[in-house]
């Protein structure tokens, strides 16, 4: 009986060994990864690059410029997630001289607008969106913590009592406990609450976990659509479909919500992106539409959802076609050709999310797995300087 159960385990422990030499042949990004190790450098470097100074009132102020060809004009979200990618990778000072900016530019009620001229930090739209503001609070969030740094609570505490204002707290509305759109009191986005949910959650205050389950509790009641094909609808009342109400639900409440990825595969995926000559570039557009772009940071968005949903090849093989988008100078564009206006300039948010992937970092939740993921990474990062 002994022999027979040795012989069993060693078959098994060989089909192991070949199935996972198999599975890193075909993986292009572990089996280029010391290629993708430079690749990171110039991501980096390029983000770095797209840094702008300002000085006002004899202080010296920093935001990043959006777009590569899009000169001196910076959106709200992007900054965000080049805190998040500078605190992550380690220039912490390029971070906090954004988040002293941000600080300098906030609105006295603790709002920011939509977007800015850089060489002025006078704002070009007075329109306040709940959910770019929500990614500044996320973005110090995981700032503090990456760094135990607390200086920019203030910062962060009017950020949070803004987006607090424009939750409902009245029991008698179908709406209570969303987040409005900020713009408008009466349209409640996916999007924006799943932002919302994650700048509270970690904020890790009593009362702000109290404001998150609710949020949490208002998206699942209402835009939660679970027969048939499981997805999230865009907003309240509005079944429109939209890509990141899919990937980011997985990245802000977890694998329990996986199974809306095959809806978002089925309804919004792009086989034959174009740019630089380069073709059949694979990804996801942000909405079911004909001769659609392939666009990165809804392309890694999802390639993330599916690595925390234990799908790593499906994320790798995604990861992969954006780095095929990928500019000399380590730039990701935001979208392939197309006729959609979306820009094909290299892009903070695509060059963002390519790091988070790499990193493999969440940045709907800034926990001790994804400080840890973080982390190992730049000891990886040394080991191939």
């Amino acid at each position: 009986m002994d022999k027979p159960s040795i012989l069993f385990k060693m078959v098994l422990i060989i089909m192991v060994i070949l199935l996972a030499n198999t599975l890193q042949a075909e993986n292009p990004v572990v089996k280029d990864r010391p290629g993708l190790i430079s690749d990171f450098q110039l991501n980096v470097n390029w983000l770095n690059s797209m840094t702008r100074k300002v000085k006002r009132d004899g202080k010296n102020y920093c935001l990043v410029q959006s777009y590569e060809g899009i000169e001196d004009r910076c959106w709200i979200y992007d900054q965000a997630l080049a805190v998040m990618a500078f605190t992550a990778t380690g220039k912490i000072e390029v971070a906090k001289k954004i988040l002293d900016t941000l600080a300098y530019i906030q609105n006295k009620d603790g709002s920011f607008d939509f977007s800015y001229i850089i060489s002025s930090l006078e704002s070009t739209s007075k329109r306040t969106y709940t959910g770019s503001i929500a990614w500044i609070a996320m973005a110090l969030n995981f700032y503090r913590a990456m760094t135990g740094d607390t200086s920019y609570n203030v910062l962060l505490w009017k950020t949070l009592h803004w987006i607090g204002n424009q939750q409902v707290l009245d029991k008698t509305k179908p709406t209570v406990g969303g987040v409005s759109l900020g713009v408008r009191d009466d349209a409640f986005s996916m999007e924006h609450n799943l932002d919302t949910y994650s700048a509270f959650y970690y904020y890790h205050n009593r009362y702000f976990r109290k404001k998150a389950r609710k949020v949490k509790n208002f998206i699942l009641k209402n835009l939660y659509q679970d027969e048939e094909s499981v997805h999230f609808m865009t907003g309240f009342k509005d079944h429109s479909l939209y890509l990141d109400c899919q990937s980011w639900a997985v990245l802000a409440m977890g694998p329990k919500y996986c199974q809306v990825l095959p809806f978002a595969e089925k309804h919004f995926m792009v086989k034959d992106g174009v740019i630089n000559q380069i073709s059949d570039i694979q990804g996801f557009f942000e909405r079911k539409a004909k001769n659609a772009p392939v666009w990165s940071e809804g392309t890694e968005g999802m390639a993330l959802a599916f690595y925390f949903c234990s799908q790593v090849q499906k994320g790798d093989f995604y990861h992969f076609q954006v780095k095929r988008m990928m500019g000399k100078q380590g730039g990701v564009a935001y979208a392939t050709e197309n006729k959609y206006e979306f820009s094909t300039s290299p892009s903070v948010a695509g060059t963002s999310w390519y790091i988070f992937y790499e990193m493999k970092l969440n940045p709907f939740q800034p926990n001790r797995k994804t400080i840890k993921a973080v982390k190992s990474f730049l000891k990886l990062l040394k080991q191939y300087k």
